[in-house]
């Protein structure tokens, strides 16, 4: 490399990242406003620590090859390439493009996100440069069949290694159950969700599975009183909020009522009444027969206590309404 040049190119590879990153908005590593500053200060407090560790080794690539045997001389650009395609991996969506392939989830519902990943963008930008650096140099091309498949080689493993990094972090690659989205209902203290199974309704072991994963979502544990959980074999149904794949239905209900099991699209909150559903029954009534309204919401709210079932004893609750109203009970 030339030595009066190379000052040159550490200096633009060292603003491009940030430059990018400040063109599209991004925020710094430690939720500063702007990534611009925060990639450029080489420090282990700020983003650009991170463009210093990728830099350094990409420089320090270029440095030390210019000794390397000739045959591992020639794999530096697929080694360059390969981190660039990691770089990219990295900045995609893995999870999501993931989850395309594997289910019925479209890309529209999906939709195209990008990663803000500081690291990634750095290995784009810093082996495109060198690439960019080194292939006008004859002494850095593969040659012969021999040399090109020796550099698909090598090309591969970083993407490879990125990809499956990106999707074992990310927690909806192996769930058995994904709720992404609740469904929206009328009353108060009613509550729905859409959840995702990986597990056929002939799995024998569903209800078990699907049982353990309900206890995510416990009406003790929650702002719920009555709680329906819709289960579905299409993740692009759960994501678009649709229930018309629901295959199986849990009602769940924070009085005590015991948990069951419905086929299909089923009515968990019909022939129940929560605490919610008795107070706002009696109020309702009681103003129309002319009460004051505050005697109105006293009166409502005694009858309630009085109709409702107390939950079971247990060491905490998150919200309960009938032990919030009715602190007597």
């Amino acid at each position: 490399m030339r030595k009066n040049p190379i000052w040159i190119w550490i200096v633009f590879a060292w603003l491009l990242p940030a430059a990018i990153a400040g063109t599209l908005g991004w925020s710094g590593v430690w939720g500063s406003q702007s990534a611009f500053t925060d990639y450029l200060v080489p420090l282990p407090v700020a983003g650009g620590f991170l463009h210093v560790l990728s830099l350094g080794a990409i420089v320090g690539l270029l440095v030390l090859s210019r000794g390397f045997p000739e045959a591992l001389r020639r794999l530096v650009p697929a080694v360059l390439v390969g981190l660039a395609l990691a770089g990219a991996i990295m900045l995609a969506d893995v999870g999501s493009l993931y989850l395309q392939a594997t289910t019925d989830l479209s890309r529209e519902t999906s939709g195209s996100r990008t990663s803000q990943n500081p690291l990634g963008l750095f290995l784009v930008t810093d082996s495109v440069l060198a690439l960019l650096w080194i292939l006008p140099q004859r002494e850095y091309r593969p040659r012969g069949p021999t040399g090109a498949a020796l550099s698909l080689v090598v090309l591969a493993i970083p993407p490879l290694l990125a990809g499956r990094s990106m999707l074992a972090m990310d927690s909806r690659v192996e769930a058995e159950f994904l709720a992404p989205s609740s469904v929206p209902l009328a009353a108060r203290g009613d509550d729905a969700i859409l959840i995702y199974s990986r597990r056929p309704p002939s799995d024998p072991g569903f209800r078990a599975a699907a049982e353990a994963e309900a206890r995510k979502f416990d009406p003790l544990d929650s702002f719920a009183s009555d709680q329906a959980l819709y289960f579905t074999t299409s993740l692009e149904a759960a994501e678009s909020r649709r229930t018309d794949a629901v295959f199986a239905t849990y009602c769940m209900y924070e009085d005590g009522t015991p948990p069951m099991w419905l086929d299909g699209l089923g009515d968990c909150f019909g022939w129940h009444d929560s605490f919610d559903d008795l107070r706002q029954a009696a109020n309702d009534r009681l103003l129309a027969a002319s009460m004051p309204r505050e005697q109105a919401a006293d009166a409502a709210r005694a009858e309630a206590c009085r109709l409702t079932r107390r939950p079971p004893p247990r060491e905490r609750y998150m919200e309960v309404a009938v032990l919030r109203s009715c602190p007597d009970r």
